[in-house]
């Protein structure tokens, strides 16, 4: 009697055998020897099993990722346009529709910028609080400089 690839029924290599297990009953089956020709081993149930495994872990993982994100922007970043789409809320990832990109100069509301690293209370339109930010100017300059932040915001703009 000859195996699927060939070889002999009697020709195997014995080296994939558990004598240990071979036609016992093990979880309520019984177990295979690993010999390739024994046909114990039904490749399509391994594959049904596992792709009902797969589809369950990325089923449980979506779960958190769909009920994360609010459905109004203007709650993840204040003042902005309710209509942007919020694909993530806790770092905020918003997407600017196209439709609303209609002028030559897009306005504030409407432009968002990727931040990978906010600071607290910062997303929003109003300016952030100066105090205690200074402004270090460095490099290839004659005289590097410190200067305090809300003393350049009450400055003039030339």
């Amino acid at each position: 009697m000859r195996g699927r690839c060939g070889v002999g029924l009697a020709q195997h290599d014995t080296r994939f055998e558990v004598p240990a297990l071979a036609g016992r009953r093990f979880l309520g089956r019984v177990a295979m020897t690993m010999r390739f020709e024994s046909g114990e081993y039904d490749r399509r149930e391994f594959m049904a099993s596992t792709a009902a495994l797969g589809t369950g872990a990325l089923g449980l993982a979506g779960r958190s990722v769909l009920a994360e994100a609010p459905s109004d922007s203007s709650q993840v970043v204040t003042g902005k346009n309710a209509k942007l789409v919020v694909h993530k809320s806790g770092i905020p990832v918003l997407e600017t529709p196209s439709a609303l990109l209609d002028s030559r100069i897009t306005p504030l509301d409407v432009l968002f910028v990727r931040n990978n690293q906010p600071l607290q209370k910062a997303a929003t339109l109003k300016p952030f609080p100066l105090k205690g930010w200074k402004i270090a100017l460095t490099g290839m300059v004659d005289k590097p400089r410190r200067f305090d932040a809300e003393m350049l915001a009450g400055m003039d703009q030339v």
